[in-house]
């Protein structure tokens, strides 16, 4: 009788030891599910956001976007051009649609902004991003962080619109705000989660 109660305080501490490493097991699986379902749903998100930029650059006839300039404003094909995009800016979720041309290294300008309530003039400086610097390369990209400018803080897809010759004419911009990405991964974490 006296060995059985060290046997037993032994068997109790190995109970509670494999309790213990099947807890932090769990937990670390658990951390690491959500932290990869997380990276997928962001990923899903982003294409979402290229899927809406490409598809507003596809419906842009690159030779039009490339020839646009302050001349050119307001006249047919400009309008035409407008109303495209419009589509997108009236029925999509997103912030702000635009177009935008590379005039140096770093260097990008607003050639058409569809803001209804204070939209930028030709030539203003468009914010610079790795993303925007993709698309003006022929790549299509998403901002991997977030950036502020004088409308907001955002994540923007940008596409590239080429014209008959190959060459990159333009870049289409799709603004989607913080609030709206961070919604989207939230709810979708949420939702696989639950699942």
């Amino acid at each position: 009788m006296r060995y059985s109660a060290p046997k037993n305080k032994l068997f109790t501490k190995i109970i509670f030891l494999v309790e213990f490493i099947i807890l932090i097991t769990s937990t670390l699986f658990c951390t690491v599910s959500l932290y990869r379902a997380r990276v997928g749903i962001r990923k899903a998100i982003q294409q979402r956001m290229l899927d809406i930029s490409n598809c507003a650059a596809g419906s842009v006839d690159g030779d039009i976007l490339g020839a646009l300039d302050e001349s050119n404003i307001g006249g047919p094909e400009y309008n035409d051009l407008y109303s495209r995009l419009a589509v997108f800016r009236d029925n999509v979720e997103l912030e702000y649609v635009y177009t935008i041309k590379k005039v140096g290294e770093k260097d990008f300008i607003f050639t058409m902004d569809l803001d209804q309530v204070r939209p930028a003039s030709y030539g203003d400086s468009v914010e610079y991003t790795e993303a925007l610097a993709s698309a003006g390369r022929g790549t299509a990209a998403v901002d991997e962080v977030p950036y502020s400018d004088s409308w907001g803080v955002f994540y923007s897809a940008y596409s590239p619109v080429f014209d008959s010759s190959g060459n990159v004419a333009g870049i289409v911009a799709a603004d989607f705000s913080v609030d709206w990405f961070e919604h989207q991964l939230s709810a979708q974490t949420r939702s696989t989660m639950i699942s």
